[in-house]
């Protein structure tokens, strides 16, 4: 336990103060050790592995390709491989039989089911082996001077002190206090934070239960309601964490339900499967509605004093599953930034201008998979599309590779996937010609026009070599 003396010590001697101990300030901290950076991180909750912080409003992660490879990167992964659980695709229960949507067509790549925890341990026991990193729980920043390049801490029994940092990089989620400190620096405008009009709430499924209902255990269950979607993700002990999405407000919102209500809601809109009913009614009054809140800030960094990344910058929906999948990507792209610049202020500018383009792209890919999810999974002309899709991916598998595919499975640029995505959805539109054969002529002459190979290392062979590896 470190005291606030210990805590200014800390950070006075060390390259970076990190504010926030999450899966992005660990990750970091790690990377920036391998680099010969030292940091000190500062979290104002206690440290996980000794106090729970009651229950834990935290959606199971899908962990795919860039979170994969930057955990690989910080020697995290062998610790908590025995602890993902593989999804090979989306299990959509629609109103009249269930079909299976493998994320890649061969059915052999796979996203990660994981929990927050697991990933947060075996980076904090890395960040501890690194040599270079201290971590200081129950310290909260309160306040950052950027022009006296100052702080103030806070421990939990409200002492507190005032101490010099070199440099600050905020990894402290979408309220991020170094994000404030940036903007109160700077004359171009505010971020712009957002909580969506869609909540969420986490329900268990007991093993016993999914056994019954004989839920395919390697795959993202999707139940779709239109205006609204439950989900669930697979656990090692077989059960599920089950998610409902809605409106937070109107009629069928969570301002309607309770523990009552919710029975007669999911009754109505799971025929098929009435055996879920209980269970998750069961468990709908032990965890609050979570908000889904994006931010888009309109700096990331102040000069060659302060930064933000993963949350603190783009917190985007969940609905892509990429949120810590981009933040540890954020990462890894800043720790190459420091390899190949020369000065902090060429560093942190080169990563947001090379950056948020992507983060732009996600967040937009990411609401718009809400839609797909809670509606077009199950609409005839979204599976005509999807039909088409595997046959050009089949065809041209260096040219044509699916949206999924590029987002989950390689390193791609988010914006150019995105760029990618709307040109590969046209070809699909034009090619959409219900009860005839796809012309293949006009398919060789779109896709030999419009979509060049991919670069080496990004192909199909890339990243199932990448799946399979783990």
């Amino acid at each position: 336990m470190i005291d606030l003396k210990g805590a200014r010590e800390s950070v006075s001697e060390s390259d970076v103060t990190i504010v926030g101990a999450g899966i992005a300030g660990l990750g970091l901290s790690i990377l920036l050790s391998a680099r010969g950076v030292s940091s000190t991180i500062l979290e104002r909750y206690p440290d996980p592995r000794r106090h729970l912080r009651g229950p834990l409003q935290s959606i199971n992660l899908a962990l795919s390709h860039r979170g994969l490879r930057v955990l690989e990167m910080a020697s995290a992964l062998d610790e908590i491989r025995s602890l993902l659980v593989p999804m090979y695709g989306r299990m959509v229960h629609g109103p009249e039989s269930d079909s299976f949507q493998p994320y890649d067509f061969d059915e052999k790549a796979a996203v990660f089911s994981v929990r927050r925890e697991a990933i947060v341990n075996s980076l904090s026991n890395q960040a501890r082996k690194s040599g270079r990193v201290k971590i200081v729980f129950s310290c909260a920043c309160t306040f950052i001077n950027l022009g006296t390049k100052t702080l103030s801490l806070e421990d939990s029994m409200g002492n507190r002190s005032q101490v010099a940092f070199k440099r600050l990089i905020g990894t402290d989620g979408c309220r991020s206090i170094v994000r404030q400190a940036i903007e109160s620096e700077m004359s171009s405008g505010h971020s712009s934070i957002q909580c969506l009009d869609h909540g969420y709430k986490e329900l268990e499924l007991d093993p016993e239960v999914t056994v019954n209902l004989q839920l395919h255990p390697h795959a993202l269950h999707i139940w779709p309601g239109g205006e609204f979607m439950l989900i669930a993700l697979p656990n090692p002990d077989g059960s599920f964490t089950a998610t409902l999405f809605m409106p937070r407000m109107g009629p069928d919102s969570f301002e309607c339900l309770n523990s009552g209500s919710i029975s007669e809601l999911l009754t109505s809109h799971l025929p098929r499967h009435p055996e879920l009913v209980p269970a998750l009614a069961k468990s709908f009054s032990r965890t609050p509605v979570g908000n889904i809140v994006t931010v888009s800030a309109n700096r990331w960094h102040s000069g060659d004093t302060a930064l933000v990344l993963g949350d603190a910058a783009h917190a985007i929906a969940p609905f892509f599953g990429q949120g810590m999948n981009c933040a540890l990507e954020d990462c890894r792209i800043l720790s190459e930034a420091i390899e190949a610049g020369n000065d902090w202020h060429g560093i942190f500018d080169t990563f947001e201008c090379g950056r948020k383009p992507d983060t732009e792209a996600i967040s937009l890919l990411s609401r718009n998979n809400y839609v797909e999810m809670r509606r077009s999974v199950v609409e005839p002309h979204y599976l005509e599309k999807r039909e088409i899709v595997r046959i050009l991916t089949q065809r041209y598998p260096e040219q044509f590779v699916p949206l999924y595919s590029m987002v989950a499975f390689t390193s791609i640029p988010y914006s150019l996937a995105l760029r990618r995505h709307t040109i590969q959805d046209e070809i699909v539109e034009t090619l959409c010609n219900p009860g005839y054969p796809i012309d293949f002529n006009l398919a060789d002459r779109l896709v030999s026009e419009r979509l060049s190979g991919l670069r080496a290392g990004c192909g199909s062979q890339a990243w199932l070599a990448t799946a399979a590896s783990v």
